[in-house]
């Protein structure tokens, strides 16, 4: 077994060779007890190292899933954020080990609305890309015409 991830950049390769073992035992401690997935469809979420494991395990024997190597780490104190292909939250524990908090595996997926969600969408799409407010205030999506 591992002995943990150093680094937020560190943990993304451990997931990848605990995923080629196959072992659910390798996979579950590189997330929080109570870390939560979506892989997929983004109203469906699995909630629990365990859970998550086991999912992830699962969607890879089936080669539906691939881990990537995050672009961009931010970093804050105990806090991560990775972004790639897959949005990572990660959290240093107390023995000083990253951990996966919240994990979005494919953010870009286009996906039906959900019953009752009409309005939310969860992906720009090209005839409405987002761009910079004028006042400098963010990333402002254009309303589809």
């Amino acid at each position: 077994m591992s002995e943990g991830s150093r680094t937020p950049e560190e943990l993304s390769t451990l997931l990848e060779d605990a995923l080629i073992v196959g072992d659910v035992r390798e996979v579950e401690p590189l997330f929080e007890t109570v870390a939560v997935l979506i892989n997929g469809d983004p109203t469906t979420e699995t909630r629990g190292a365990q859970a998550i494991a086991t999912a992830m395990v699962d969607e890879w024997s089936h080669s539906r899933l691939r881990v990537d190597t995050p672009r961009l780490v931010l970093r804050s104190n105990d806090l991560a954020l990775t972004l790639g292909t897959a949005v990572h939250v990660l959290r240093r524990g107390p023995d000083q080990t990253w951990r996966y908090a919240l994990s979005v595996m494919d953010p870009y997926q286009r996906h039906e609305n959900p019953v009752g969600q009409a309005g939310r969408d969860h992906t720009r799409s090209p005839a409405s890309p987002a761009k910079r407010g004028s006042s400098g205030e963010g990333l402002v999506r254009e309303p589809d015409r």
